[in-house]
């Protein structure tokens, strides 16, 4: 049943990125002082009402995840039953409503900094109380390659210990042979990782794979710009 909510999660994650990549070409259509921008912004909204509902179900498989990770014994069933709908009523939280709660929703953020950097491709978001008062969205750093294969993720698992990812197969693998590891990243204290202290990350793998498809797009544009620069030099 877990497996279902997180590829529940994927799912809503990708739509996401859809809805945001077509409010961005959307966008790129028209500019702020031409007659039509008003009425692409409207279509905009539109698919900013999409993205507020996507980020409402999310919460809700991530919910559901909560409750079913602590859920503990399932033999029993009678007490699964009374034991999931205690569990469901305290994760429970109400649907986000209101602007100022989607405002701190990291991906109602990006929608917007996606469409605002269209046109301006260095402003920040000027979400504040006070005009004068920025809340600025900080870069996230996603990591991209195994700490200890030193290669791009394929299938990317976390430790619940400290929040560092690793490549699934690789650190399961070492677990089975030493019993347990240490992670291995610069600066992190937590030892002695167990196969029972991993967890699968919807999310995280997600942000995984978009910042690894973001670096291969950037170093393909580095190798074109070199190559042309290079037939430059030689005319």
């Amino acid at each position: 049943m877990q497996e279902k909510h997180k590829e529940n999660m994927g799912t809503i994650l990708e739509y996401i990125d859809q809805v945001s990549e077509l409010a961005k070409e959307i966008e790129m259509l028209t500019t702020p002082e031409t007659d039509e921008y008003q009425e692409n912004k409207a279509e905009i909204n539109r698919l900013e009402t999409c993205v507020k509902n996507y980020i409402n179900l999310l919460h809700v498989e991530k919910n559901h995840l909560k409750v079913l990770e602590q859920l503990g014994d399932t033999s029993d069933i009678p007490n699964v039953e009374n034991r999931y709908e205690q569990l469901k009523s305290k994760h429970n939280k109400p649907k986000i409503s209101t602007e100022e709660e989607f405002k701190k929703e990291d991906y109602y953020k990006q929608f917007h900094l996606g469409i605002l950097r269209v046109h301006k491709p260095n402003a920040e978001l000027n979400w504040g109380v006070q005009e004068d008062e920025d809340i600025v969205m900080t870069q996230e750093f996603i990591p991209i390659q195994c700490p200890y294969t030193k290669q791009y993720f394929t299938n990317p698992i976390q430790c619940k210990k400290c929040g560092h990812s690793y490549e699934k197969s690789n650190i399961i693998e070492m677990i089975k042979k030493e019993g347990c590891v240490d992670c291995p990243v610069a600066g992190c204290s937590v030892k002695n990782i167990r196969v029972s202290d991993l967890i699968e990350d919807a999310e995280m793998t997600h942000k995984i794979k978009k910042a690894i498809e973001k670096a291969q797009k950037e170093k393909e544009q580095e190798m074109q710009s070199a190559f042309e620069l290079s037939d430059d030099e030689d005319e």
